[in-house]
């Protein structure tokens, strides 16, 4: 199986690093959605965002981990140029279809970098995929801890830190994108929701105890 650990940015992630998450997952194929990166101390295999302002505003650092073999893959939301787009795989999107190969990435209604990583990564042949930090947002209203990151690099200020009203709806439950996340149970993959406070209810939840026992190196 061709296995890979997509890191996205919830806050879940906060108890692996507790638990030496980066020196335990070293060695393996691993993506960094949006700022993760900035958090690890050393380069991922691939650097995914969905907002082209993460790459403009961390610009000088993610060529840099490109120069050092990282690929860089992103969302066709804006028009780069010409002299980094010889740098970046960049992917047409679709809201709302899971295209065969060759056709569009699926982005889900709410275009958020982790489907569009989920889908890439479908694509790129991956069948054993660990997702880190895929919380889709806090178990509650009133818990404002919705990034990994938000109390350590001070000058990520995106609008969905700190924010769990973007992922949470009415009467406290989940917005109903959420179940954008139920179309890659179509797909002949291994999907592991490493986070035990996901509201992401369509994939099994992995322990960290048990994340590590399978990737360690």
């Amino acid at each position: 199986m061709k296995s890979l650990i997509i890191c996205g940015s919830g806050y879940s992630v906060r108890k692996g690093i507790k638990q030496g998450l980066w020196e335990r997952i070293k060695g393996n194929d691993i993506w960094s959605l949006n700022f993760a990166f900035l958090s690890m101390p050393y380069i991922p295999t691939a650097q995914v965002w969905g907002d082209a302002s993460v790459f403009y505003k961390h610009e000088s650092d993610i060529l840099t981990m490109h120069k050092e073999g990282c690929k860089l893959y992103a969302k066709d939301v804006e028009d780069y140029s010409k002299r980094d787009k010889e740098k970046i795989e960049v992917f047409k999107t679709d809201d709302f279809k899971i295209h065969k190969r060759g056709k569009k990435i699926f982005a889900g209604r709410m275009g958020l970098c982790g489907v569009f990583a989920l889908s890439l990564a479908i694509r790129k042949g991956y069948t054993d995929i660990f997702l880190l930090g895929y919380d889709f947002g806090s178990p509650t209203l009133r818990t404002k801890k919705t990034h990994f990151y938000q109390d350590t690099l001070p000058n990520v200020n995106v609008g969905a830190v700190g924010h769990p009203t973007i992922y949470i709806g009415t009467k406290s439950k989940p917005r109903d994108e959420v179940y954008d996340f139920d179309k890659f149970l179509e797909h002949d993959v291994m999907i592991h929701n490493v986070s035990e406070i996901s509201n992401i209810e369509c994939f099994i939840k992995m322990s960290w105890k048990a994340f590590f026992e399978r990737v360690s190196k």
